[in-house]
């Protein structure tokens, strides 16, 4: 689960390609867009690996983009 975005106290929350919303006061603390969470129960709490994941794949991705655009 990825936070899209938080708007007016609403979360709205990525999860397998649906859209959620949840009161951002049920976020855990540090809990920002980007941020990816596991839910445990009635709780959500963040999933530090998940994120490092995603940044490293998005660092990836960035590198091939500019590496395929510098040589055509």
């Amino acid at each position: 689960m990825i936070i899209d975005r938080i708007e007016n106290g609403v979360a709205v929350i990525e999860d397998k390609g649906r859209f959620i919303e949840v009161s951002a006061s049920e976020l855990p603390e540090g809990a920002k867009e980007g941020s990816a969470l596991i839910r445990c129960g009635e709780v959500y709490v963040l999933d530090p690996y998940c994120e490092k994941q995603r940044r490293k794949a998005a660092i990836e991705l960035k590198k091939r983009l500019f590496r395929k655009k510098k040589s055509t």
